[in-house]
Formats: C-alpha cells, structure tokens, sequence
C-alpha cells in the first residue's frame, strides 16, 4: 500500500513547490526581513546595507564603497549606479540611473515609508510630502532614502 501512496505524496510535495517558487516573490535578508518586488529588492538591499554599515560605524562619515556595503548587502547585488554616503549626521542612499517605477515599487513594498523621496526640482518628495534636499549627484526623478545616520 505504501508503495502506492509514497510516489503520489512525493508528486504532491514537488507539485506545490513548483506553485510556490512561482507565487512567493523574493526576500531580502538583513536585519528585517522585507518582501520585494519588481527592482525594489536590490535597491532595499541596498539602504538597508547602508543603514547596516552605519550602525556598526558610528561616527563614520563619508561614501560608503561597494566593498563597504557588500557584506551588509549579501545575498544581493547592489543595483547599477548605487550611492550611500553618510554626511552630518545624514545617511543618504540612491541609485542613478534613474528606474522611473522604482519609487512606486518601493513605497508598496514599504508601505509608503517617508524615508524615500524622489528628487523633483532638487527636493526630496515622499508621500508624507518634502523631506529634505536632494544631494550632490543625485538625476533628477531618482528615489532616495534619507534619514539621520545612527
């Protein structure tokens, strides 16, 4: 009887991890695990590193390399063109160039999160409204995340 019904519980076993592996979208690991879609999962994986390599630098101030961020960022990359920097007490994250539905993917993974803005005219917009000026280098229509450094 078993001889039976074990090759049909294995097909129902592989049958639903084929479904899953198609609904689930990604993850991005750090200190909060956060679902992504569309580019967000890179970007996040990025401010996220960023937020990382400043809680464990406190005082830091300056750009934070690629070599800096990876092993916050691990298992993803960082998205093409990504800047941190931490200045005055600052911590400012964006990606140039420019990825005009990013800013929508990342408020509906957030949950609107005000700490990401895009740069209009050299101001921050976020949908809690203006939260600061956008720094040196940033393409205008780019997201990026600002908050006080830790």
């Amino acid at each position: 009887m078993w001889a039976f019904f074990l090759p049909l519980v294995l097909l129902g076993f592989v049958s639903i991890q084929s479904v899953l592996s198609q609904v689930v979208p990604e993850q991005v690991s750090g200190t909060n695990t956060i679902t992504a879609q569309g580019g967000a999962a890179s970007y996040l994986a990025g401010t996220h590193a960023a937020m990382a390599f400043a809680e464990a630098n406190p005082g830091y101030s300056g750009i934070l390399s690629a070599n800096q961020l990876h092993p916050y960022a691990m298992p993803y990359a960082l998205p093409t063109g990504f800047v941190a920097e931490i200045e005055n007490g600052e911590l400012l994250a964006w990606s140039n160039p420019q990825n005009p539905a990013l800013a929508t993917d990342v408020w509906n993974v957030t949950g609107g999160d005000c700490a990401y803005g895009v740069d209009i005219n050299g101001t921050l917009e976020s949908p809690c409204g203006s939260i600061g000026t956008a720094p040196n280098g940033v393409s205008e229509g780019s997201l990026v995340y600002a908050i006080d450094a830790p």
